[in-house]
């Protein structure tokens, strides 16, 4: 019996030490603050506050005072939370602070689910954090959203009725909105340089951003309504781009949205389309692909100009592939009609061109030699003879369709290299001469001398021709058999002065050709003897004298204190017979560079002593006015018929870290007065820029000079945008 007792009076001693040990836990729970644990299949909840009541059967939490609740990765801070566990749903109030790796969100109130991370933010700034562009790009590319109500979809998709949103970075990013939230409980947005604002917005981090009615502001100023908005704001993600609008005299209203196709990591696509209320509708595509072995970029467009009666199409492409060791590489450049560029294109490049050409070629590479089949097609873009002032001749531009090379490259054959070009090409040219070409043209080389160098080559030329449409020019089978011997000696001389080393480097050339009796037709640099000054020929044949040239050549590199000085003077000298009013003393042509300071200057002319007439000119001056500041004025001059007498100008300047202006100017005395003019002003900030562009296009026969206003805008994260751009005719 005593030892039952003793059992019984021990059982009672264990159940009151268990309850005064519980009780003693809540009062130094109350006492200092309260803390809670929640753990619930296998993901653990914490829970922190000033004061905290669990209601059982509801499994409820009622947190007050500086809550704070973490579960995984996710943490929330709020002044009032009520936390369901079994439904891992929160009602947050009051400051509210919310974080996960892609999402850091201010609010007044939120109703969140931790499992699922979806729920409505009320009166939210929510920030973006575009992981996968700072991986990708090594830069912070976060988006912001201002709402008044935002619901959360998942870690990625957000929705709101009317929202604001900007990626420019506001006082929060300087504050450390990436510390914890315990270090870093609240943060305040400032005014954006920019941003969107608009009604029911749809956003998709790292794929799109769409919204009806949507404004564009710049320092909270108005500044773009569009009725419906759509664009990507990741790394090739495919959807709608931001459209261009714009006005003309010319062309009208142009509106050209634009649809951006992800089709693979490795190809993308854009389909555009260009509405002109003046000269109807244009379509484009273009295509970009980029594999281990092959790479390209191809674009098609096709506009009927209802106010011209007629259809343009352009067709511009680049591929490069490897086959093994053969490589197939294409440069395709055709527009049908001779005015395109100059009336549609922004570039400068692209209407001034006198030519544009097409070429794709097969080359099959061998230890020391190559294969290869080469096609060219030339379009002429000069104003059709017919329509100039006076109407002039037509110049017909041949056609390589195709060539079938052998190449074999310099070979060490005993002290001397050895190399040969042979070919068999077709050529076509719209009524004038053409027909096929033969031509074997092997080399020698021997190079001798220690203090002075030199250089000797013999070649031999075989030459075939099988011709059509000779008329009475030619004959329809043709050969020529040459050669050619080129001599080249240089030496340097250098003395050393305080300043630098004083260059003097005297060189003497001297080559030698027989001439032929008849004529040949020109296709190429082939029927002019390898001339290393070939280009596209406007001929139609080539009169090839006997050749025996000597070129005497000096050049002078000086150092002085202060700047520095180099000089080239060039004399050649013709002993073979010529005739009237060919001179044997050629023309002289001296090369002149210099630097000093701000100012650098080079100069190129070329003065015919026997007549005294210049034959061309071309100079460049450029100055530094001022710190940032650079001024270039050149001049190009020739002797030609008509005289070609043309200058331009740049200006270049830096006003601050913010602010750049550009400006360029063309001006052509031959053409009656200024031809291109361009200014530009360019804004560029941490997270946008604004480039204005003022042009004017040159005239031609058909149209009259264009000027034109272009307002472009960068955007972190989106891109250049074309806000807008109006364009006028002057007569």
């Amino acid at each position: 019996m005593r030892n039952k007792k003793s059992k019984e009076s021990g059982k009672k001693y264990v159940s009151a030490a268990a309850v005064f040990s519980f009780l003693f836990l809540i009062s130094n729970f109350l006492f200092l603050i309260s803390y809670l644990s929640v753990v619930w299949a296998d993901t653990p909840t914490m829970i922190t506050a000033d004061y905290m009541e669990h209601f059982q059967d509801e499994d409820r939490y009622v947190a007050i005072g500086n809550v704070v609740l973490k579960k995984d990765k996710t943490v929330v801070h709020a002044d009032r939370a009520t936390y369901f566990a079994k439904a891992a749903h929160i009602e947050a109030e009051g400051h509210v602070v919310y974080e996960d790796p892609t999402t850091l969100i201010n609010a007044q109130k939120a109703e969140l689910n931790t499992d699922t991370r979806t729920g409505k933010i009320y009166n939210a700034l929510i920030l973006l954090k575009d992981q996968k562009a700072f991986e990708k790009k090594k830069e912070k590319i976060d988006f912001w959203i201002n709402s008044d109500k935002v619901e959360k979809i998942n870690d990625s998709h957000y929705f709101a009725s009317t929202a604001t949103f900007t990626s420019c970075g506001t006082i929060a990013e300087n504050e450390g909105i990436y510390k914890s939230p315990f270090e870093n409980k609240a943060f305040a947005p400032d005014n954006p340089d920019w941003c969107f604002k608009g009604s029911n917005v749809d956003i998709l981090v790292g794929d799109r951003i769409a919204g009806d009615d949507m404004v564009y502001r710049v320092d909270g100023l108005p500044t773009a309504y569009f009725p419906f908005f759509s664009v990507p704001n990741g790394e090739r993600t495919t959807g709608f781009l931001f459209p261009v609008l714009s006005h003309s005299s010319v062309k009208g209203y142009q509106v050209s949205p634009a649809f951006f196709w992800a089709i693979d990591e490795n190809k993308d696509a854009t389909l555009s389309v260009d509405y002109f209320s003046k000269r109807g509708l244009g379509e484009g595509i273009e295509y970009r692909y980029l594999d281990f072995n092959d790479k390209g970029k191809w674009y098609a467009y096709h506009l009927h100009d209802t106010q011209e009666g007629k259809t343009d199409y352009v067709i511009k492409g680049m591929h490069d592939q490897n086959l093994g060791d053969a490589r197939i590489w294409a440069d395709i450049n055709y527009v049908n009609q001779w005015d395109y560029y100059n009336q549609f294109s922004l570039q400068r490049d692209e209407r001034v061109e006198r030519y544009t050409q097409s070429s794709a070629e097969i080359s099959v590479p061998f230890s020391d030699s190559r294969l290869y089949l080469l096609g060219q097609h030339w379009i002429d873009l000069q104003i059709p003879p017919a329509l100039q002032t006076p109407p002039i001749p037509p110049e017909h531009v041949p056609q390589r369709q195709p060539e079938l090379g052998y190449v074999i490259n310099p070979t060490n054959i005993g002290p001397m290299l050895f190399s040969m070009n042979s070919s068999l090409a077709d050529f076509m040219r719209t009524g004038d001469v053409s027909g096929q070409r033969i031509n074997i043209n092997p080399r020698l080389w021997y190079t001798f001398g220690n203090d002075v160098n030199i250089y000797q080559s013999l070649s031999a030329r075989e030459t075939a021709y099988n011709l059509d449409n000779t008329g009475t020019t030619y004959k329809s089978e043709l050969h020529r058999e040459t050669f050619e011997y080129d001599a080249y000696a240089l030496t340097r001389f250098v003395k050393q002065y305080e300043s630098g080393p004083n260059i003097i480097e005297p060189s003497l050339s001297y080559t030698l050709s027989p001439g032929h009796s008849h004529n040949l037709p020109l296709f190429d640099s082939v029927d002019v003897n390898n001339n290393p000054y070939f280009t596209q020929p406007r001929g139609t044949y080539a009169l090839i004298n006997n050749t025996s040239l000597a070129q005497l050549s000096v050049r002078d590199t000086l150092p002085i204190k202060g700047f520095s000085i180099s000089m080239q003077l060039i004399q050649p000298y013709a002993f073979n017979q010529v005739q009237a009013p060919a001179h044997a003393l050629e023309p002289t042509s001296l090369n002149l560079w210099l630097a000093s300071g701000p100012i650098s200057m080079n100069l190129g002319e070329s003065e015919d002593f026997n007549t005294m007439k210049e034959q061309n000119e071309t100079a460049t001056v450029s100055v530094k006015v001022a710190e940032g500041t650079t001024v270039s004025v050149s001049r190009y001059y020739a002797l030609t018929s008509p005289v070609t007498n043309q200058y331009s100008a740049t200006v270049m300047t830096v006003l601050s870290k913010a602010w750049t202006i550009n400006a360029n100017m063309w001006y052509d005395q031959t053409q009656g007065g200024f031809q291109d003019f361009a200014l530009h002003t360019i804004y560029s900030s941490q997270c946008w820029g604004l480039d204005t562009i003022f042009q004017r296009k040159p005239p031609d026969t058909i149209h009259p000079p264009e000027y034109s206003f272009t307002f472009m805008i960068q955007l972190k994260g989106f891109g250049g945008l074309k806000l807008y751009e109006y364009s006028a005719a002057v007569p």
